[in-house]
C-alpha cells in the first residue's frame, strides 16, 4: 500500500470515528439530561408530599393543642381556676406567660408559668404594683388593647423587670382580659423559653385562649347569679 493511501485511509477512518463518537457523546448527553430531569422531577415531587404531609401533621397537632387547651378552660369551674387555665395554656404557645389582676389602682401578680423557676413564681405571686409605674399594663388597662414593649422598667416597673430577668432588648406582649368595658386583669408573654431560647408568640392561638377565657368567666358569673336568684 502506498504511503498516500496508507495516510488517506487513516485520514478517514479517524473522520468517521470522530463523527461516531460526537454522535455517541450527544446521545449520551441526551440521555442523561432526560435521567437527570426524570430524577429531579421525581425527588420534587417527593419533597413536596413529604412537605405537605408535614404540614398536616404540624396543622393537626397544633388544632388538637389548642382544642386541649380550649377544654381545660372550660372545664374550670371557678373564676381563679379559669385564670390559671389561661396562664397554663398560653405558656404553650411562648416562652413565658404570667397574669396581672387589675385591682383598683393596683396590678396583683397572680401566676406566672412557662421557664421560670419555683423561686420566681412564688416572688412574682407577692407583687403589687402600683399601676402608674408601669406605664405599659396602666396602657393596656385604660385602652382595652394590647401592647407590645420592651422589658425595661420604665415600661413594666423595676420590681417586674427585675423579676423575670428583663432588659430593654427584651421584647414583651401585653394583652387585655376583658369582661364588657372592664379590664379584669393583663396577660403577659415573652419568647423567653428554656435556657434562653427564642420560642416565636404565636398571638392567634393566644387570642383565641383569651376570648375564651373572657367568654367563660361571664357565663360562669351568670350561672352563679341564676343558682342565686
Amino acid at each position: 500500500m502506498s504511503p498516500d493511501l496508507a495516510q488517506n485511509l487513516d485520514d478517514f477512518l479517524d473522520r468517521s470515528l470522530r463523527s461516531k463518537l460526537k454522535d455517541l457523546g450527544e446521545e449520551l448527553a441526551g440521555s442523561l439530561r432526560e435521567e437527570c430531569s426524570t430524577l429531579v422531577a421525581s425527588a420534587a415531587e417527593e419533597a413536596r408530599a413529604e412537605a405537605l404531609s408535614e404540614a398536616q401533621a404540624s396543622s393537626g397537632n397544633a388544632i388538637d393543642s389548642l382544642a386541649e387547651s380550649a377544654r381545660r378552660i372550660r372545664e374550670a369551674q371557678a373564676v381563679t381556676e379559669i385564670a390559671a387555665a389561661l396562664v397554663e395554656s398560653a405558656a404553650g404557645y411562648c416562652g413565658r406567660s404570667a397574669l396581672f389582676i387589675h385591682r383598683g389602682d393596683r396590678a396583683l401578680g397572680f401566676r406566672v408559668a412557662g421557664a421560670v423557676s419555683p423561686e420566681a413564681q412564688l416572688e412574682f405571686q407577692k407583687l403589687s404594683l402600683e399601676v402608674s409605674a408601669a406605664p405599659a399594663i396602666e396602657q393596656v388597662m385604660h385602652r382595652l388593647e394590647r401592647r407590645e414593649c420592651s422589658g425595661d422598667a420604665g415600661e413594666l416597673g423595676g420590681e417586674v423587670s427585675a423579676l423575670l430577668e428583663l432588659s430593654s432588648e427584651d421584647r414583651v406582649l401585653l394583652l387585655p382580659v376583658a369582661l364588657r368595658d372592664k379590664v379584669l386583669a393583663v396577660l403577659y408573654l415573652d419568647p423567653r423559653g428554656p435556657d434562653g431560647e427564642q420560642r416565636p408568640i404565636q398571638i392567634s392561638a393566644i387570642e383565641i385562649l383569651v376570648a375564651l377565657t373572657e367568654a367563660w368567666i361571664e357565663a360562669v358569673g351568670n350561672r352563679r347569679k341564676l343558682a342565686a336568684a
